[in-house]
């Protein structure tokens, strides 16, 4: 079984919906959260927590996906901000729509 880590430089990759490989980047979170409401400082914690819960998500299962990093990032976001998680869902489902119609 193939762990999705780059060995020398230890990062963490992510398998995107198109099936590439992309290192994690914490600061779309932060990017994306802050965009959808929340502050600076709020949006940055949030990244730690995902970043985190994406760690011991790859050591169970070495695949994580974009997809469940969305999905947990909406979870996070529904607890310290509804109407922050609301736009992100809101933007999320745009993305969908356009990915979708790509096909």
């Amino acid at each position: 079984m193939k762990l999705w880590y780059d060995i020398e430089a230890m990062e963490l990759m992510i398998r995107k919906r198109n099936g590439n490989l992309e290192p994690y980047d914490a600061e779309k979170i932060v990017r994306v959260t802050t965009a959808a409401g929340l502050r600076p400082i709020d949006a940055s914690e949030l990244a730690e927590k995902v970043t985190r819960w994406i760690e011991l998500q790859a050591k169970k299962n070495p695949q994580v996906t974009s997809i469940q990093i969305r999905d947990k990032v909406f979870k996070e976001l529904e607890k310290v901000n509804k109407y922050a998680s609301g736009l992100y869902a809101w933007y999320q489902n745009l993305k969908d729509k356009k990915y979708t119609a790509r096909d």
